[in-house]
């Protein structure tokens, strides 16, 4: 019943004429029936699912007394992420007042996910990276607040331009700024996953209880590493291609292919809260990373 009604609301949420509706990106495919039951699944999954599992996520880091710098950008992240689920809840509310207002507003509060989580996915990498190959220098500088602050302040620094410029040039899409800020995240996360690797292959010298719980550090954290970079080529690398081909595609296959890209970007939603569960042991099911 929740989905009929999903699918209704995006169907008939034409405020203007087709023609006017072609070049505006969150109408030109309300005609496109199984695009919307596809987004509408999306949307329900992301609502349902994932934003009380990130307030789950910011009560436990709430609750524990010794937050550690990976903590505290994934709090950061769950409370982007909350926003994320808010922006689809205000969005569902546009199409039901057909106000484009309400969905501008929707489009604005998305870019804590567009930009926001491959943001700071992309600071969690680069604190794993320095807690094993900098050890020294991780250590000087996650024990200073100031650091945590500037770096988290900078993301969200970032997510409020994204967002301002998305408004801004509405209906066009910013998609270079969003490329540009896709590559560079990229880059960093796989140099991060390459160096962890090398360090990794070193030649340990010796044997002892020691060493080889650092090598368990040492593992986990390239594990983790190399599975953002997988959710965010295979998510936002999609999104992106989507994006570039719009012009190429055919109308009826770009609002389906569009659809099905959300879906791509689940598995990045849903990397974090499990990294933060399993390290705290609220996965007595599944083996932790």
């Amino acid at each position: 019943m929740a989905v009929n009604i999903t699918v209704d609301f995006l169907s008939n949420c034409t405020f203007q004429s087709g023609s006017n509706n072609s070049d505006d990106p969150f109408y030109q495919c309300m005609d496109s029936y199984p695009g919307n039951v596809i987004t509408a699944f999306n949307i329900i999954v992301n609502i349902i699912i994932f934003l009380p599992l990130n307030c789950w996520i910011l009560w436990l880091v709430r609750r524990n007394t010794g937050v550690t710098w990976s903590d505290f950008v994934i709090s950061n992240q769950s409370v982007a992420e909350v926003i994320c689920g808010i922006a689809l809840i205000v969005f569902l509310s546009g199409t039901l007042l057909k106000k484009k207002v309400v969905t501008i507003i929707s489009n604005y509060l998305c870019s804590t996910f567009l930009v926001g989580r491959p943001l700071f996915q992309t600071v969690f990498c680069v604190e794993r990276y320095l807690a094993v190959v900098h050890p020294l220098v991780y250590l000087k500088y996650t024990k200073d607040h100031k650091h945590k602050v500037f770096f988290v302040g900078l993301v969200w620094l970032i997510i409020l331009i994204f967002g301002w410029y998305t408004v801004y040039s509405y209906p066009k899409v910013p998609v270079w700024f969003f490329l540009g800020i896709y590559s560079a995240t990229l880059v960093v996360c796989s140099s991060c996953s390459v160096m962890i690797l090398l360090v990794l292959k070193r030649p340990k010298p010796g044997d002892g209880k020691e060493k080889a719980t650092a090598y368990q550090v040492k593992r986990k954290a390239f594990v983790a590493i190399t599975v953002i970079l997988i959710t965010l080529v295979f998510g936002y690398g999609t999104v992106s291609c989507v994006v570039v081909l719009m012009d190429q595609l055919p109308y009826r296959i770009y609002c389906l292919v569009t659809s099905l890209g959300w879906w791509t970007l689940i598995p990045s939603s849903a990397i974090q809260p499990y990294l933060y569960l399993s390290k705290i042991n609220r996965l007595p099911c599944m083996k932790n990373i």
